[in-house]
């Protein structure tokens, strides 16, 4: 059953696909620059703060920031 969860939820080896990005707009903008945006599709590596996703053959960390919001449809 699929589900939409904010990306800080997610738990460990749990894959999905980005719905929504919410935010100020410079933050919003450098999430789509590293490549988290509408329709990626990720897996979280570790959770924690910083968390770290995968994204194709990349990973990346990512400290979550106040108002700024990630919404994800995991399987």
């Amino acid at each position: 059953m699929k589900q939409i969860i904010p990306l800080n939820a997610m738990r460990s080896g749990e894959s999905g696909r980005v719905i929504d990005v919410c935010g100020t707009c410079p933050s919003v903008v450098r999430l789509q620059e590293i490549g988290v945006s509408v329709g990626a599709e990720l897996r979280m590596v570790r959770q924690g703060m910083p968390c770290i996703l995968a994204l194709g053959t990349q990973r990346i960390s990512l400290r979550a920031e106040d108002g700024l919001q990630v919404l994800v449809e995991t399987a």
